[in-house]
């Protein structure tokens, strides 16, 4: 029996992060400042190296982009479903020589 998308557990995804931020046309650094964090610290959290954030850091992240907490979590089906996306979209823009 499949679980709803609802009750399935979510995990957190740094690329929301960095959607949102190119959304709101900010920078790393910006983003940052606002927050009360690093310009690297953003980044790892964005790059998927830090794979449980601090509440406290996601919570001034989510503020100073005006989104919520749980918009930088998905599913594992959703995160299965944007890989897969951007494959498609990689090999969709090579060039052959």
């Amino acid at each position: 029996m499949k679980t709803s998308t609802s009750t399935q557990q979510k995990h957190f995804s740094g690329a929301l992060i960095k959607q949102y931020r190119e959304k709101t046309g900010l920078t790393q650094a910006a983003v940052a400042k606002i927050a009360g964090s690093s310009r690297p610290q953003l980044a790892e959290l964005e790059s998927g190296s830090v794979a449980n954030p601090t509440i406290k850091t996601i919570q001034a992240i989510a503020k100073a982009l005006g989104c919520q907490v749980t918009d930088f979590f998905i599913t594992p089906e959703e995160a299965d479903r944007t890989a897969t996306e951007k494959k498609s979209v990689k090999k969709k823009g090579r060039v052959k020589p």
